[in-house]
């Protein structure tokens, strides 16, 4: 993977770069996924928080509780609504959904 990797909102008004690889890269097939899609699925990538530098506009957050129980945030673009990082309690950084997160706490445990 060449690095940083760029990219941002479909109006622009967002920019991000990831400066490190990925610690997980991951599909995830929950109904949060499914509805944000129009798929079976998403992709996503984890990233710890100090490897994504955001520019421009401040991200608005949404906010949901997850079937878990944990409180989910979504930021988006406030123009555009698009750009998806999130974040959950007990997870370090942007990246993926709670489904995907549990399977990467459990993954890493039997590592």
């Amino acid at each position: 993977m060449m690095l940083p990797q760029t990219g941002g909102c479909q109006c622009g008004k967002i920019r991000y770069e990831i400066t490190e690889a990925p610690q997980l890269v991951y599909t995830c097939h929950c109904k949060d996924c499914q509805r944000l899609t129009g798929s079976a699925f998403s992709l996503g990538i984890v990233v710890s928080e100090n490897a994504i530098h955001l520019s421009g506009i401040e991200p608005r957050p949404l906010q949901r509780m997850a079937d878990s129980g944990r409180l989910k945030t979504r930021l988006v673009c406030p123009e555009c609504g698009f750009v998806d990082l999130r974040r959950s309690e007990g997870w370090s950084g942007p990246g993926a959904c709670g489904h995907a997160r549990r399977y990467r706490l459990a993954a890493a445990d039997k590592a």
